[in-house]
């Protein structure tokens, strides 16, 4: 999925004593121009590359003042940026309750949550950002993301389809929607989810997650040949067992079964305990032994075999235990 994608924290640091009244301050120094100091001790220490300082720094400040939103601001993006998302998500948590009508804080603590994989937490998060400003991009982008994470598309389409509305440059607002589309099953969606994945294409970064989502609607709208050719595009990029399993299945479709047994093959090359292929495998022998009017007593060992082990690998495949048990 797309490389975009912030949670609560009130950070322990030890005060430090540049972080104190300085000895060198006047008494009538106001406390504010103490904090500015601060801020301007931090970008220092950015300025020589010492963002550990810097962080202790900012830390120190709000410490000293647990309501200086500027020093939790700066901190939030050191952690973002040095992917302490645990420690962004408490910054970011912390500035949505001194500021919860600014849009950055809302935003940056969903997508430190979204980076830590809690997903319930950021989509409410992005929801918050939203609120705020209802046509930013990257939320409904990022929101869409996390919706189809928790595979819940139907929540993720209306997002995709406002990504692709405030930006049709964008590839992975184009690969979110058609994966969003993907999910409902009907030919209309699925073709609309084929031109999606189109347009993605010609902008991005060709995946063999955008590859597979693609050959999943084609083979639907039973363009298997299509599909075919887009998966061997993935297979390009990252050999997989999957996608040999897929070319399989559709050149079974397409009563290639020759073309078909070799995919399943070459997927157990890549994975031996792929159910799928093992399945695929086991099928196309099968036929060869009934098409041999049950001669090709070898052909159906085999199959069985490979239907087994299937089952050892999942064993709740009600349709494989039967075909076990009428040709086993």
């Amino acid at each position: 999925m797309t490389k975009r994608l912030a949670t609560p924290l009130l950070l322990g640091l030890a005060l430090l004593p540049a972080c104190t009244a300085p000895t060198n301050t006047r008494a009538s120094e106001k406390p504010g121009m103490r904090l500015e100091n601060v801020m301007l001790q931090a970008d220092a220490a950015l300025d020589t590359g010492d963002r550990e300082e810097a962080i202790r720094l900012l830390a120190a400040a709000i410490e000293v003042s647990p309501a200086y939103t500027p020093a939790y601001a700066k901190l939030g993006e050191l952690q973002f940026e040095g992917a302490d998302y645990l420690g962004a998500e408490r910054t970011y948590s912390s500035l949505t309750r001194l500021e919860p009508r600014v849009f950055d804080n809302q935003y940056f603590h969903a997508l430190s949550l979204h980076h830590l994989e809690r997903f319930g937490e950021a989509i409410r998060a992005y929801l918050r950002a939203l609120a705020i400003d209802p046509q930013s991009f990257n939320a409904h982008l990022n929101l869409s993301t996390a919706y189809l994470q928790l595979e819940e598309h139907a929540q993720s389409l209306p997002f995709a389809r406002k990504a692709v509305e405030l930006d049709t440059e964008s590839g992975h607002a184009w690969a979110n929607l058609g994966a969003a589309l993907g999910a409902f099953g009907s030919r209309d969606t699925d073709l609309e989810a084929v031109r999606a994945f189109e347009n993605a294409a010609e902008l991005m970064e060709i995946t063999p997650e955008l590859l597979a989502n693609w050959a999943t609607a084609l083979g639907r709208l039973e363009r298997f040949r299509e599909m075919i050719n887009t998966l061997e595009r993935s297979n390009a990029i990252e050999e997989s067992a999957y996608a040999h399993e897929r070319i399989g299945y559709a050149h079974f479709k397409l009563r290639e079964f020759d073309a078909a047994e070799k995919s399943f093959r070459e997927a157990l090359k890549v994975n031996p305990d792929h159910a799928p292929a093992l399945n695929g495998l086991g099928v196309c022998l099968l036929n060869d032994f009934v098409a041999s009017e049950q001669t090709d007593k070898a052909a159906k060992r085999e199959a069985i075999e490979h239907l087994r082990r299937s089952l050892r690998v999942e064993n709740n495949q009600p349709r494989i235990v039967d075909l076990v048990s009428r040709f086993g």
